[in-house]
């Protein structure tokens, strides 16, 4: 294609030559060397597309040999050559210079006057697109003034800020000042399209804005889709004269910028993550840097995706001197990952909490969501060595996984001597005692408490915003606050609102500006000027997510893991100078509940993200309709996150001139005037409170006129009865706590021990029946005790509250997020409800053992029995007073959870939830089978083939059981054929079905199982063909069990499908011929009955010897002592089968 190019400009220049400045030869005065200059000027451009073609091909060549290598050599090694998209590695000794120098982050204490008087500070910013590698990968980059990470912007309180952008990007951009007020310039937030245009390419926007009214630690970045990811970003850092006080506590002052990184610019994750059918893909970052720089191994990285990767990169270092304090301004400049910050072998003291000073607390590791900040305060008082500063990124907050990422590779150096050696195992030790953590948690807000007290008002309004991932239409998976998900409109929400406003539109019920839900209507909260808010932020999505509101500081007043917010709690939050921040993280599944003074008009945006990802995340806009401010100074066309043309649209000259005179600033009298409306509102709504309750009593009160209407002797009650049930009331406010599911828990714990109990008692019956029943109380104390260990003891939770998800925690305790029981607790939970259970079942087994059946027990044992009974009636009726206390107030389910002050509540992890589209797929999927099993396995016929599989088996055993015979073949024997005659083998093999030998049988005999009326057969049949006797009930569940694919039977293993009565008496055991097996003769009246079978009902055919009737008289006469069975009429149960013989069975 270069060559190609190289034709066409050199064909076009050439035309154009000929065009402008023809020559003689070509074109003459007459026509007679016309034709000889044309020939001439043919050669020459065919010479000249010749050259072109051979310089085309040659630099083909050398092209692909050049791309070539460099894939062959990417990740593997430092490229010694240049390549397509990358110039000759740069020397390890000298940082590029798109790198910024990390010692501009460094705030000179002694140089910086933080007394100075306001002044006006002006900062240049250049957007451009370069190309670097922070960790080794080479990749674009988004820079301010030509170097990655953005510059320092560093002021005083007061002082004015001016900041000229030049977008030389090739999209728009916008800035927002993470953390400002921006009281009064709410149009220079930065927020596109809210508050701000965008900043179109090739244009230049000035940022005019004073901070006021607050210090500390703030940053910046892009607020247009997800560029700031891509660079842009930086620190901002105001100082006041209160800083004097707390410079006493360090010596030096950093800036520690720490962030996620991408491989690949964000746009291709933006375009991915938006695809439809992509849910919980959100794209987990390759590595982080700390002051945007780290090393990263080339060797990891995937040769298809064609990187550049140089292996020479560098790790932030800070050079500190040893006894000196150091102030570390920590912030999480990331998009997706939170950090747990720590320094081998140093102790961290945090003193601020996003730009509000708090008391010292002392931690070893510091977990920082995104858009968080910090302030530690490190003492170097170590040995001269290095050491690790690790900033550990925590992957449970990640739903996949990368296998390029090593958070544990995230590190920085702190060194004693400006050595730039990594630090020795030995002498930089990480932390030892704690795990990190895994939970995606923020640090305990309770722990943080402001060193600058400030009590929190009393709240006006309430509004709940319930935060979750949805898929609905097409696949596509978005955030949702309160069903309502952000969607860019052509026009900024300011824009839309001043027309409103001037129009006396107070609820904004127009198209792209309402309170309605759903994509074509942009979610916004009117708020009334100088009220107190309370915001409930409720996660129901299964990770944490950070939540920041623009242009205030909120009070965090309560926070939970428990996802159901406990009105009745509500006046009992801390209010006495709670933690003040603008970014929190809501747990998973979790709550937090903010408050904060609407003092600064305006639009004001309040975010959510899983992921930064800009454009597709929640967005609630709270909105001023006090003195509203806004203004739009550009008109351009942008591409939405849906890949679809909407331009932004600039305020009009009259709506620009509305807004200035919004711009006055309030005076002392009219915010007096502001207070005292708030104070009269508040007033009208408390009366207004007292009233509906008032009037709900009134209704529910029965009056005496009432009353005398009911029949006798209802109307008869007197005035005092009459009071008393009108003085029962029911609490305002109060919740059901999850009643039917602790209820529930308890349920499936007792069904769980009965199925274990029923599973131990199946087991230990082939150890002999009586194990099970005469140790029932000791199976009952093993399994309780195990399931209390592998529960409660270690979870905090039994198996059935774990399915409801809840778990035990210690209510004793006054915090919000109650902690778990203590050892004590699940001590004394385990004593009472295992072995407090096990002794009662054992002194009730001992009371009733000494009562003596139908005899008088004696005078203790009766004394014992009342004392039980009594106490078992004082538990009974204490536990039902407990349950319906419970029933008041969803707390406590048992008497022992109440004595031990333990209860169940819903963990962060385990609570009901909106379950993702994934789970749900695999649910449907699940049941679809189970149901298409259903529909199979009747017609496949499971059981005939579980039968098919028994009789193999059990033919299997019985080949394994003949025995050889040295006068004829070997006789056929079944499992249980030396049995004696009159025990039915169906009945003693459910008795015993262990005992299988002669051994075994004369073992039982003595211990009067056989020949008793367990196992006796009473009403015998016998079958056929065999002939063998069971009784009816036994052998006919057999076969009903079988459908008629026969049934083996026990005791000569022949196949049986069917049976008949036993027609006879036993006289005596008949001999045996070679080809049977046990024979028995039967007496019969003064005839001769021949059986025959044909070969249709039992499959083959056999042939009987006749028996002489007197050699059974003189047989053994052992049988005659057994039981006289009555002749009865012979009914055979399939088909009669008669003949001369004598009848005889097998």
């Amino acid at each position: 294609m270069v060559g190609q190019s190289e034709v066409n400009v050199l064909m076009d220049n050439k035309i154009a030559q000929q065009n402008e400045s023809p020559s003689s030869e070509m074109m003459p005065s007459d026509g007679s060397d016309a034709a000889p200059a044309t020939k001439t000027s043919r050669k020459k451009l065919f010479l000249l597309i010749i050259i072109s073609l051979t310089l085309f091909v040659v630099l083909s060549i050398g092209l692909g040999a050049g791309l070539g290598l460099g894939l062959k050599h990417n990740g593997k090694s430092v490229p010694s050559t240049s390549s397509p998209s990358s110039s000759a590695a740069p020397a390890a000794s000298t940082a590029p210079s798109w790198r910024r120098d990390s010692s501009e982050y460094i705030l000179d204490m002694d140089s910086w006057d933080i007394n100075a008087p306001p002044t006006t500070r002006h900062f240049d910013f250049t957007v451009s697109e370069i190309e670097g590698y922070p960790d080794g990968v080479l990749r674009s980059l988004y820079v301010v003034n030509g170097q990655y990470p953005a510059p320092l912007v560093r002021v005083n309180r007061g002082d004015r800020v001016l900041v000229n952008v030049t977008n030389e990007l090739g999209e728009a951009v916008t800035f927002h000042w993470h953390g400002l007020y921006q009281n009064g310039t709410n149009w220079m937030d930065g927020t596109a399209g809210i508050t701000q245009c965008p900043i179109p390419s090739g244009t230049s926007f000035l940022y005019n804005f004073t901070v006021d009214m607050q210090y500390g630690t703030y940053w910046y970045h892009s607020h247009y889709k997800t560029q700031y990811m891509d660079g842009l970003f930086g620190p901002l850092i105001i100082h006041a004269p209160e800083e004097a006080h707390y410079r006493e506590m360090y010596d030096h002052d950093q800036v520690v910028l720490l962030n996620d990184y991408y491989h690949n610019m964000s746009a291709t994750y933006l375009d991915a993550y938006l695809a439809p059918g992509n849910e919980n893909n959100e794209p987990v970052p390759d590595n982080g840097l700390i002051q945007g720089a780290n090393y990263f191994n080339c060797s990891t990285l995937d040769p298809s995706q064609g990187h550049t990767c140089y292996q020479n990169s560098t790790r932030a270092q800070f050079n500190v001197q040893q006894n000196q304090r150091y102030r570390f301004r920590l912030i999480n400049a990331g998009g997706f990952g939170m950090f747990q910050f720590a320094v081998d072998n140093h102790t961290l003291s945090v003193i601020e909490a996003d730009s509000t000073m708090v008391e010292p607390l002392g931690v070893n590791r510091l977990d920082i969501a995104v858009a968080e900040r910090y302030s530690v305060v490190l003492n170097a008082n170590q040995s001269a060595n290095n050491y690790w500063i690790r900033a550990t990124m925590d992957t449970y907050c990640f739903s996949t996984s990368n296998p390029v990422l090593n958070t544990a590779n995230i590190k920085g150096i702190l060194s004693y001597t400006n050595d730039t050696s990594d630090p020795v195992s030995g002498v930089s030790a990480e932390w030892p005692g704690e795990d990190p953590n895994v939970l995606c948690v923020d640090l305990n807000t309770t722990l943080l408490v402001p060193s600058e007290p400030q009590q929190a008002p009393k709240a006006d309004l309430f509004f709940s915003l319930q935060f979750a991932f949805s898929i609905r239409e097409n696949a596509i998976d978005r955030a949702y606050i309160n069903g309502s998900t952000w969607f860019p409109s052509e026009t900024p929400t300011l824009n839309v609102v001043v027309p409103a406003l001037q129009a006396g539109n107070a609820t904004f019920n127009q198209t792209g500006v309402a309170s309605g839900y759903g994509l074509s209507n942009q979610y916004i909260i009117d708020l009334p000027s100088y009220a107190v808010v309370d915001v409930l932020v409720t996660n129901f999505d299964e990770y944490s997510h950070p939540f920041h509101l623009h242009g205030h500081q909120f009070w965090v007043i309560a926070t939970s893991n428990e996802q159901y917010f406990d009105y009745s709690a509500y006046n009992s939050f801390n209010q006495t100078n709670p933690l003040r921040r603008d970014t929190v993280l809501v747990d998973s599944f979790g709550w937090t509940l903010i408050r904060f003074i609407n003092d600064n008009p305006g639009i004001r945006s309040e975010s959510e993200s899983r992921h930064r990802l800009s454009d597709i995340l929640g967005h609630v806009e709270m909105l001023d309709l006090g003195p509203a401010r806004g203004k739009c100074q550009a008109v351009e066309t942008i591409t939405s996150t849906r890949s679809s043309p909407s331009s932004f649209s600039s305020v009009d000259t009259d709506v620009s001139a509305s807004l200035n005179n919004y711009g006055a600033a309030m005076t002392s009298a009219n915010f007096a005037a502001a207070q005292r409306r708030v104070l009269e509102r508040r007033r009208l709504l408390e009366a207004e409170t007292r009233t509906r309750l008032a009037d709900q009593q009134r209704a529910s009160r029965v009056n005496p006129a009432t009353l005398e209407r009911l029949p006798y002797p209802l109307n008869r009650l007197s005035g005092s009865g009459l009071r008393a049930w009108n003085q029962i009331q029911g609490r305002e406010g109060t919740r059901p706590q999850f009643r039917v599911g602790q209820v529930d828990a308890e349920l499936l714990d007792e069904e769980l021990l009965g199925l274990l109990n029923g599973q131990v008692g199946e087991a230990l019956k082939y150890f002999g029946s009586h194990i099970r029943d005469d140790w029932s109380s000791e199976i009952h104390l093993a399994l309780r005790a195990l399931l209390f260990k592998i529960s409660i003891w270690d979870h905090n939770a039994s198996y059935g509250a774990a399915l409801q998800g809840l778990q035990y925690v210690d209510s004793r305790s006054k915090s919000h997020i109650p902690p778990s029981p203590t050892k004590w607790q699940k001590s004394l939970y385990g004593l009472f409800t295992v072995g407090g259970r096990y002794a009662w079942e054992k002194w009730e087994n001992w009371l009733i053992d000494r009562e003596n059946g139908y005899e008088e027990p004696s005078r203790d044992i009766r004394l014992f029995s009342r004392i039980t009974n009594l106490v078992s009636t004082t538990h009974s009726i204490a536990a039902f007073a407990s349950f319906l206390v419970f029933l008041v107030n969803g707390r406590y389910r048992t008497l022992i959870d109440r004595v031990l002050r333990i209860r169940l509540a819903p963990p962060s992890n385990q609570v009901s939830r909106e379950v993702s589209f994934e789970y749900l797929n695999r649910q449907l999927v699940w049941h679809a089978f189970t149901e298409f099993l259903l529909f199979l396995l009747p017609l496949v016929g499971i059981s005939r083939w579980r039968r098919w599989v028994s009789r193999a088996w059990k033919k299997a055993v019985t080949a394994m059981r003949v025995s050889d015979s040295n006068d004829g073949p070997s006789e056929k024997q079944g499992q249980l054929a030396f049995l004696p005659e009159r025990t039915c083998a169906i009945c003693y093999n459910e008795q015993n079905p262990t005992a299988t030998s002669e051994a075994d049988i004369l073992g039982a005999s003595s211990g009067g199982v056989i020949g008793s009326a367990q196992t006796d057969i009473t009403n015998p049949y016998e079958t056929i063909p065999c002939g063998c006797i069971y009784c009816f009930v036994c052998i006919t569940e057999r076969l009903e069990a079988e459908e008629g694919e026969g049934w083996i039977c026990l005791r000569c293993g022949e196949i049986v499908k069917q049976c008949k009565p036993w027609n006879g008496d036993v006289l005596e055991e008949a001999p045996r011929p070679p080809t049977s097996g046990k024979v028995v003769g039967f007496a019969v009246a003064d005839e001769t009955v021949e059986e025959t079978q044909t070969s249709e009902e039992t499959g083959f055919n056999t042939e009987r010897d006749e028996v002489d009737r007197s050699a059974q008289f003189e047989a053994d006469d052992t049988l005659h002592s057994s039981n006289t069975w009555s002749t009865g009429e012979r009914e055979p149960w399939g088909e009669d089968n008669t003949n001369d013989e004598p009848t005889e069975s097998k």
